[in-house]
């Protein structure tokens, strides 16, 4: 039984398309931009006409938008995110990604850091061989985050 088990996970690591390791990769890219808060990384992840839908917010659109919402979080904290991807479709040069987001997001050192447990969509558009976001929404999973 356990050697059946072994195999068959070896398996299904292997069956993944290029198209989906590439769309993995661009996801797990974007958190380790934001976790070192490296601003051109993060925002060259972002399709040029890229819009973000953050909650209770009107829509950011476009490269100078989002690069200005990512400056000021950056400039208020140290996030130390992990996501999880629950979902990816692949059709020709789109991703859809469904998956949730969690960890911490110190703010200030004088005050404790606010617990991320988000869930997000997120399409990715393939420009020049690249993926790249092209819209992200997320909100509260309404669960409290496991620290």
């Amino acid at each position: 039984m356990t050697r059946f088990w072994i195999l068959s996970i070896c398996f299904s690591a292997a069956a993944a398309s290029p198209d989906e390791r590439a769309v993995r990769e661009a996801i797990q890219r974007i958190v380790t931009a934001d976790n070192s808060r490296d601003l051109a990384s993060a925002v060259a992840l972002y399709a040029t006409d890229a819009i973000l839908l953050p909650p209770g917010l009107p829509p950011i659109s476009g490269h100078l938008a989002i690069r200005e919402r990512y400056r000021g979080l950056y400039a208020n904290a140290l996030p130390r995110l992990e996501q999880q991807i629950e979902e990816i479709i692949i059709r020709k040069d789109y991703a859809f990604v469904r998956g949730t987001t969690s960890g911490l997001f110190p703010s200030d050192p004088n005050e404790p850091a606010r617990a991320i447990n988000d869930k997000f969509v997120m399409m990715l558009r393939r420009e020049q061989h690249q993926w790249r976001i092209a819209r992200l929404m997320w909100n509260s999973s309404g669960v409290p985050a496991i620290r």
